[in-house]
């Protein structure tokens, strides 16, 4: 029976592409749409499976997930998002991890970007690209641009040593999870830690960007939104050992990087500084609220 167990895995790793992991709580506002995109790609769908951890939600997010036929439902009750991706990855069958969140939507070709720049590739891990939704105010979608180009630097780029990542548009190969994972299971930025164990681990490591591996963060439409989402997630990582701020050259270029690529006049340019001079001062107030 071990025999043929064995036989079944190794059949599984070989045929199953993908296996996408989504975490969630609390997310019935938007767990319908996530799932009708992820079902949506443009690949066959015996390539892929789809993992949804319920991470404690009180509200209707799990009879949502139930009436997607096809998707595999699991639970992990105690609320920490890392640990709810790491349950499911003990499960998961297929070789590259694709990971998202239930408040996100893919785009129709997400999964076959994945493919097309892992499949083939010294890359372990892919980093995508993160929009806001159509109707977010021009500013938060500013942004999103302005976050994209830091990514897409660094992966190019580098210096290695600052490259972020976020798990809610990620890839990585089953191989890499088995050698420097699971995720570290602290409040946040273990996405990050996983990324820069990977790099350090290996002088000639790769992390790809992908820029048509697209998704829409639903959530967030306007700047109040973001941030408020900067100054949790700077009182969050503010506890999490070894995080290397990116130095403010680095942040000057991508401002002007996003500035002419969007056509920005001087008018535009002030106010862009402008706001993200106050995301900033956000993200550092959660900071100073969150150290130990």
């Amino acid at each position: 029976m071990g025999g043929l167990e064995s036989l079944k895995e190794l059949y599984y790793r070989e045929s199953m592409v993908f296996s996408v992991i989504v975490p969630f709580l609390d997310e019935e506002a938007y767990l319908a749409r996530c799932l009708a995109a992820l079902l949506d790609q443009d690949i066959p769908r015996e390539d892929y499976e789809i993992i949804l951890v319920d991470n404690g939600s009180r509200d209707g997010s799990a009879a949502v997930v139930r009436g997607f036929p096809g998707v595999t439902l699991i639970q992990h009750p105690v609320p920490n998002v890392y640990a709810a991706r790491n349950t499911a990855l003990r499960l998961a069958r297929g070789r590259i991890i694709a990971l998202t969140d239930a408040d996100c939507e893919v785009s129709r070709g997400w999964l076959r970007a994945i493919r097309d720049g892992l499949e083939g590739s010294e890359a372990s891990i892919a980093l995508g690209k993160t929009q806001f939704p159509p109707d977010a105010s021009p500013v938060v979608r500013l942004f999103a641009s302005y976050e994209n180009a830091k990514i897409g630097s660094l992966c190019a780029c580098g210096p290695k040593e600052y490259l972020f990542a976020s798990a809610n548009n990620m890839a990585v190969k089953a191989e890499s999870f088995s050698r420097f994972g699971p995720f570290d299971e602290r409040e946040a930025a273990s996405d990050i830690e996983f990324v820069q164990t990977y790099l350090r681990a290996d002088p000639a490591a790769r992390v790809v960007h992908l820029p048509e591996m697209r998704i829409v963060h639903l959530e967030v439409r306007t700047l109040g939104t973001w941030f408020r989402k900067l100054a949790a997630y700077g009182r969050l990582i503010a506890r999490t050992p070894g995080y290397r701020p990116l130095p403010g050259r680095i942040k000057l270029r991508m401002f002007r990087r996003v500035c002419e690529e969007e056509g920005l006049g001087i008018p535009g340019r002030l106010r862009f500084l402008f706001w993200l001079i106050v995301g900033n001062v956000y993200f550092a107030w959660g900071g100073r609220k969150g150290k130990p």
